[in-house]
This record gives C-alpha cells, structure tokens and sequence, in this order.
C-alpha cells in the first residue's frame, strides 16, 4: 500500500536558501512593496516535478513586473517536511505544505493569514472566486475553535490531486486477445463492485500466468486503503470533530478485507513481502502489472512510458448505496509569518496559485489539473494548447474533474485521511499495523476488534496537545 509519511527520520538534504525570508539590504526591514525583492521558494517533486517548477519560477522571474527574483529549491517528499522543520526558526519566504500537515502549522501561529482585509497584503473573494471552492477551502483554519475548513486562510492550493485507478492498456490488450474475447476494457465512466473488480483482476491473473511464464506480471500493483473505505460507505473517524474511531464499523474492516483478498483470495496483487521489494509505481512503470493508481502530477513521467494507458474509477463496495470516491490529495502554498518580503512572496504564490499562465502551463506540463474550475472542465479535460498526441493521456482526464467536482453522481472525492488530524501518527500508525491481515494471520475483522482501542488512543494522544 503506497504510503505518505509526514515525518520521518531520514538523512536530511542540506540546502542553502538564498535571502531567508530578509531583504538583503537590511536583513531586519520588510519590503513593503516587493519591488526588486529576492525570495526564497522551497519544495519537493520528482525529477520530473522540479523541472516543471524550474519552468515556472523561470517565466515569473521574467515577466513579474516588480521585479521580484525567485530561487527556487527543492527535495524529495520524503525529506521534505523534517528539513522543512529544522528550518522553523528561519523559514523560507514561500514553502509547499501538504495538506496532512497544514492543521499543526497553522495552528502554530508560523503561517502567514493571507486574506486579512484589514492588511495592504491581502487576497480578496473576487481573486479566489475562480479557484474551486474545494480548494480554497482546505486552507482555511479557525484558530478558536480549532476546526478547518472555515475560518482564516493560511495558504493557496497548489493543486487538487485526485488519485484513482490507472491501467497499461497494451497489457490489458494483450490479456483480452489471451483470454478469447472473454475479458473488455473496463468502463471509463461507471465504478465496479469490490467483487467485480476482484472477479475481473484474477481473470486478468490467468491470462498474465498464460502471457508471461517467465516473468510475473500482477493484475494490480496495489490498492489504495483510503478508496476502499471510502467507497464502502465509511471513514476513518466518526463524529463531526473527527476525533473517534471507526475502525469498528463492519464497512470499514470489510473494505479493509476486499484489498487482502486480492493477494490472498484472488492472487492477482503481490504479497506484502513483494510490495515492499517493489513498490507499484516502479511495477508498473517497469509494464509488470495492469493496475496501479495514478495523480494529474504523474503526468509527466506517465508520457515517457512505452505503453499507453488510462485511468477508471476505483471501484466501490458491493452495496447498492455505494459510491466510487478517491482521494483528494493536495498541496499548499504558504508564506512565513516571519518573512520580510511578504508582498513579493504574496505577488509570487498568487502567480502560481491563481493565474491563468500558471494554470495553464501546470497542465501544458502534465504536474497538475488546473486549479480555476472553468479551465479544468474545458481546456484541460479537451487538451487546448497540446499538439503532442502522447501527452493528450490519459483519455479519460473528465474523471479527474469528475471526482473533484461531485457533479457525476456515481463518482465522489474525499479529502485524505490525515488531513483531519493534527498529526499523521495515527494514521501511519494505522498502516503499519495491519501487515497481520496482508499477511492473512488475521481476518480484518479479528484486527478491528483489538485495534480500533489503538487507533482511539492515537487520536487521544494527538489532541492532548490541541
């Protein structure tokens, strides 16, 4: 299962940031204009992901018209937010926050408000008004009453990252002519059932086994925890605050079982061993599974495959009432409150954020579905601007728009797990705790039961401090 870590002890990338958030000419006066300012913007990516931002930062340092400089550096995702923290006592001016981290540190009092009225450096409804509401929204935080969501905002979207199923076509092909004419490419528009997915992907396993003797090929790579108990009419938390377990309910441990079953019931998904000897990504990209899951950002490394592929719904449970729902990951854009260049970082991220050159050319680039609603439902769902034919995949981006806008109403998004909470530990937590029903030692079900006490004293600990 493809796993996110907010914090972990890994060496760290030293970098050296340029400015640190000072006005070079007199390190302790802020720049109230950001006329000729140079600021200091820290992210992490791919290869691919920091080329596409070298781009960006490259057209804002020629065309801004204060003349602002930029110097961008970045790291891996991995390391991100332990260097990010050692440098919390001299951030850089303009720095990513992922949303599972955003609770915490806007709380913290380290971010700067960006749509106070009252302020010179302020972001008004009207430029908002085109981003998706969804977007904007995640960055929103009540510092009295601790909720997000409403309240002040503390960051611009880098984007919406709606992750759903992806499949290598040509092998899905091949399987199909394998198999007689037995097995069709999956619907682009309508979810399966956890038993017609599974039914589907261990067809899809014999004719691999037929197709490639030598070299095993898997159905699907992985799958997703959050889809699944999402899509099977449940959630992580119960109550309106978010802060109690739900690990108990039957729909939860039962999606948690749909994914076992494709290892250990069907034999179309490696095992726990092999998924952490080879993550689905690489297995993927390497062309030795069918499915994996997939984000607007993989774009750009996607284009560079020597196959072609799509992207389907994630499948939902067997209820009628059941309803396709991936996750929304997303990104912020923030300033440090401690930042003496405010106005330059403000001009920069609303750039990056909000302008229909940055949108676009986020798209153009394959790292992201454009954060103005208007844009992503039209240009970038018909491919405007793209002539290459191989960078018009996937096909099917509608179902991006789709699980963000909710307007399909067999297709839904949901804000990840740890986005809630103020710290991801409970949810790592979580993760990690389950390797006894990937490995089949337990039933979901017999893991819930002794669990979900876990889980409710993880969420307990967290909030001590909140």
């Amino acid at each position: 299962m493809r796993k996110m870590r907010a914090l972990i002890a890994l060496p760290i990338l030293v970098l050296t940031l340029a400015s640190c958030g000072r006005n070079e000419d007199n390190p302790e006066q802020e720049n109230p204009t950001g006329e000729g300012a140079n600021i200091s913007f820290f992210g992490w990516g791919s290869n691919e992901e920091q080329a596409n931002f070298k781009k960006l930062v490259n057209y804002y340092n020629e065309h801004n018209e204060k003349k602002i400089h930029v110097i961008y550096s970045a790291t891996d995702s991995n390391n991100y937010m332990v260097s990010l923290s050692i440098k919390s006592e001299n951030l850089p001016d303009v720095f990513y926050m992922p949303d599972y981290s955003f609770y915490s540190w806007a709380a913290s009092g380290r971010l700067m408000r960006l749509d106070d009225t009252s302020s010179s450096l302020s972001i008004s409804e009207e430029e908002l008004d085109p981003i998706w509401d969804k977007a904007v929204d995640m960055y929103r935080f009540d510092k009295n009453s601790l909720t997000l969501g409403s309240g002040d905002l503390y960051g611009l979207p880098k984007d919406l990252g709606p992750y759903t199923l992806v499949y290598n076509k040509d092998l899905l092909e091949e399987c199909i002519e394998s198999s007689g004419g037995k097995l069709a490419l999956p619907s682009a528009t309508e979810p399966m059932t956890f038993t017609e997915f599974s039914e589907y992907c261990a067809a899809i396993q014999v004719e691999l086994d037929k197709i490639s003797p030598d070299v095993k090929k898997y159905a699907v790579s992985s799958y997703e925890i959050m889809p699944a108990v999402y899509s099977n009419n449940s959630d992580f938390y119960k109550g309106e605050d978010k802060r109690t377990s739900n690990v108990s309910d039957p729909n939860f441990y039962e999606a948690i079982q749909f994914i076992a079953d494709l290892n250990l019931k069907y034999r179309a998904m490696p095992s726990a061993a092999e998924q952490t000897t080879t993550n689905g990504f690489i297995r993927f990209q390497s062309g030795n599974c069918v499915f994996t899951n997939m984000g607007p950002w993989d774009m750009t490394s996607f284009w560079n495959l020597d196959f072609d592929f799509d992207v389907i719904p994630v499948a939902k449970g067997d209820d009628k009432d059941a309803k396709s729902t991936a996750w929304v990951g997303s990104v912020a854009y923030c300033i440090s409150q401690k930042s003496r260049n405010k106005a330059a970082a403000l001009d920069f991220i609303k750039f990056l954020s909000l302008s229909e050159e940055s949108n676009r050319m986020n798209y153009e680039l394959g790292q992201a579905m454009p954060n103005i609603e208007e844009m992503a439902k039209t240009d970038f769902v018909n491919n405007v601007g793209i002539d290459d034919e191989a960078k018009k995949r996937p096909e099917n981006k509608q179902l991006f728009v789709d699980i963000v806008s909710g307007e399909n109403p067999e297709i839904n998004g949901q804000n990840r797990a740890a986005y809630f909470c103020p710290s991801s530990t409970p949810y790592n937590n979580l993760l990690d705790s389950l390797n006894t029903v990937w490995t089949g030692q337990d039933t979901a079900e017999e893991w819930a039961a002794h669990y979900n006490a876990t889980f409710q004293k993880n969420l307990n600990d967290v909030y001590e401090f909140f």
